[in-house]
C-alpha cells in the first residue's frame, strides 16, 4: 500500500499434498506486518543482537550460522 499497490494476492503451492491455496493480504495482515516492521527496527537500532534462544529446532534452521557462528 505504501508504494500504491492494491489488492495483493498470491498462491501457496504444496507439491507433496497436490494442493494450491489462494491468499490475499488483509487489513489484519497489514497491521501485523507494521508491528513486525517496528520490532525489526528496534532490533536493528540496538548495539548488540538479541541473546540466542537455544531451542531444539535451531540446529535444523537454515539461519543457524547467523546465530551461532
Amino acid at each position: 500500500k505504501e508504494k500504491g499497490i492494491e489488492g495483493v494476492k498470491g498462491k501457496i503451492d504444496y507439491p507433496q499434498l497436490r494442493q494450491t491455496v489462494d491468499v490475499e493480504l488483509t487489513e489484519k495482515d497489514i497491521e501485523q506486518l507494521c508491528e513486525i516492521k517496528k520490532s525489526i527496527s528496534i532490533i536493528l537500532s540496538k548495539d548488540k543482537p538479541p541473546d540466542v534462544i537455544n531451542k531444539s529446532f535451531c540446529k535444523k534452521c537454515s539461519y543457524y550460522d547467523l546465530c551461532y557462528i
